[in-house]
């Protein structure tokens, strides 16, 4: 990579995360126009290092660019996407049979960020977007190209790592709360009751909902207004609810951490 393209492309992405970071703590919302600045930064980052071929680096480049505009676009849904991300994907193998090892991590990030984000381990499309751009701005350690082992450990993934160590002490908040209520269970760890009305001001979300006046497990996905209407109604005067976690924070704090242990080292 071009010394000074990885410099500035690094600074911007790091502005970028610092003001994502910002907006996550004061809204737990990130506007997209963050992942369209730093993601452009990571593209022109990625068509920088040309060492495997300008071919190879220009079909993942195509690759990335396909992958990124799945995530930023709001109509490429359901049947639609299917021709973009299967775009990428042969755009992205054609650079791994061509001897640029990033496509397969290109690959498997993106792969990766979808599972975590459909099965509900990150709950932001956010964080998905921020990992991604990351893993275009650093799909590789200096000393790892074309080793195997890129495509167990790369920087992105290392960083998701990291942000997720780091949301532990939220997790020790929880549990220091549950004991100081005196509630001892498998669920002390991760969610807390509150009065209902201070749920209605919180950035949680609620664990349980109400049927035909009954209190039930909650949807992932459920309005939390409407879910808390439906316990009003039911006569419910507290809810149980996991925190939000404004997870930019510690992913930027891991991609400090990251990178400066990587000029270190």
């Amino acid at each position: 990579m071009v010394p000074w393209v990885s410099l500035v492309g690094s600074l911007v992405i790091l502005t970028v995360l610092i003001s994502a970071s910002v907006h996550d703590v004061r809204t737990r919302e990130v506007p997209d126009a963050h992942w369209v600045v730093s993601g452009a930064a990571a593209l022109v980052m990625l068509a920088s290092d040309r060492s495997c071929g300008v071919m190879p680096a220009s079909a993942l480049v195509a690759a990335a660019a396909l992958f990124l505009f799945y995530m930023l676009s709001p109509y490429l849904v359901g049947i639609r996407a299917a021709p973009v991300v299967v775009a990428a994907c042969v755009l992205s193998g054609y650079a791994v049979l061509e001897g640029d090892a990033r496509g397969a991590v290109v690959t498997g990030m993106f792969a990766l960020c979808m599972l975590l984000y459909l099965t509900g381990i990150l709950h932001g499309g956010a964080d998905v977007k921020a990992v991604f751009v990351l893993t275009l701005a650093f799909p590789l350690f200096p000393d790892q190209a074309g080793l195997p082992s890129v495509l167990l450990l790369n920087p992105s993934l290392v960083i998701l790592v990291v942000a997720s160590v780091l949301t532990i002490a939220s997790t020790v908040r929880v549990l220091a709360r549950n004991i100081a209520d005196g509630r001892v269970c498998p669920g002390m760890f991760s969610n807390y009751r509150v009065p209902l009305s201070e749920a209605r001001g919180m950035f949680a979300w609620p664990v349980e909902d109400a049927v035909d006046g009954r209190v039930v497990p909650c949807r992932m996905g459920d309005d939390t207004g409407a879910v808390l209407d439906r316990l009003a109604d039911a006569g419910a005067t507290s809810v149980l609810v996991t925190p939000m976690i404004p997870f930019m924070v510690p992913v930027t704090v891991a991609t400090v951490l990251v990178l400066a242990a990587t000029l270190i080292l």
